[in-house]
């Protein structure tokens, strides 16, 4: 009998996370859902962990779970955004950014490496980034930044774990119609459906031939 994979999925309760989620539950993946409140939306995933991704009381509840659970996918889509011309954001404003974008993200990636080096495990990490990684925007430097600096680290990781058995993905995706642009004043009717790009992602990733996937750009033709 096939054991059934799980999946950690970060940012499960909106945008590409959401998706993600009931994209995975339909091809029979078991899926817990992080975020910084739980939802009540049925189906959406099978177990929620609800805090702050950047927090050390998190981190220690995400540690224990993965040495408990057997996880074989971690999707890393939760992401923050605070648009401004350079030197009009707060401290606090810039440090929302990095603390979810940056430093929660790759505190996820530690804790899944670290429980999947205990178990002797192999695994998949997929960091849900954006073209912001490589491209200079005038009102969006620090998120950019944050973007840029996460790509590295999972470059950086993916080299240092190379024949480990564990994998780092980066996934940057143009325009994406979600309600991360909803404050934002951007025009969304051209970007990209979410379930599209989420499908895309799952099938570039959960593919059964024997390929090494690094890098998945995905934009509107």
């Amino acid at each position: 009998m096939t054991k059934m994979k799980h999946a950690l999925v970060t940012g499960a309760t909106s945008g590409l996370g959401r998706e993600i989620c009931l994209l995975l539950r339909e091809r029979g993946f078991q899926v817990t859902g992080v975020a910084r409140r739980a939802t009540a939306e049925h189906g959406l995933v099978n177990k929620f962990l609800a805090g702050d991704v950047a927090s050390e009381t998190f981190s220690s509840k995400l540690s224990n779970f993965l040495l408990e659970t057997e996880v074989t996918h971690v999707f890393n889509a939760a992401g923050v955004g605070e648009f401004g011309h350079t030197g009009e954001l707060s401290l606090e404003q810039i440090s929302r950014m990095v603390n979810t974008n940056l430093i929660g993200s790759i505190s996820i990636c530690e804790s899944a490496i670290r429980s999947w080096k205990m178990k002797n495990a192999s695994g998949t990490i997929v960091n849900i980034l954006s073209t912001a990684a490589f491209t200079i925007r005038a009102t969006e430097a620090v998120y950019c930044a944050t973007k840029a600096g996460l790509k590295m680290y999972t470059d950086c990781a993916r080299a240092d774990l190379k024949g480990s058995g564990i994998n780092l993905v980066n996934v940057f995706p143009g325009g994406v119609n979600t309600p991360f642009w909803s404050q934002s004043g951007v025009d969304t009717t051209s970007f990209m459906d979410p379930e599209e790009v989420a499908s895309v992602v799952l099938e570039s990733v959960l593919t059964d031939i024997h390929l090494l996937v690094s890098d998945i750009t995905i934009n509107r033709r």
